[in-house]
């Protein structure tokens, strides 16, 4: 094999870095993704048909009455009969399927973005 052959296995077509980029964006930054989505239809808008998009409304600060919220004043604890401390509720155990099943997701995920960029030509 020659030198070029590493380097070889780390391209891969734009569509797949952006397919790459978006579940990236998706798995970490899920707030961003309106954001991006009304920029790159904004984008293609005025790139494709020729129709600036609608102008976003501002919301005034004035406008939105400020609103405290307080936190629930805390019950006291009920005590059986004739007991000097409250009855504490057993831990909940936490369930291993959600846990098991988001490793097996990211690791598909992991797996198929793998075989799309690094195969060889």
């Amino acid at each position: 094999m020659d030198g070029a052959w590493p380097l070889a296995m780390l391209t891969g077509s734009p569509l797949q870095w952006a397919a790459l980029a978006a579940i990236v964006v998706a798995i970490f930054a899920p707030k961003l993704i309106p954001p991006l989505v009304r920029i790159v239809t904004g984008l293609l808008l005025q790139r494709y048909v020729g129709v600036a998009p609608p102008p976003r409304r501002k919301q005034s600060a004035t406008a939105v009455p400020a609103v405290e919220v307080l936190p629930p004043e805390k019950p006291t604890p009920a005590l059986r009969r004739g007991a000097d401390r409250p009855v504490r509720a057993r831990p909940k155990a936490r369930p291993v399927a959600s846990l098991a099943g988001a490793v097996a997701f990211v690791g598909l995920v992991v797996a198929v973005l793998s075989w799309l960029l690094l195969r060889v030509r």
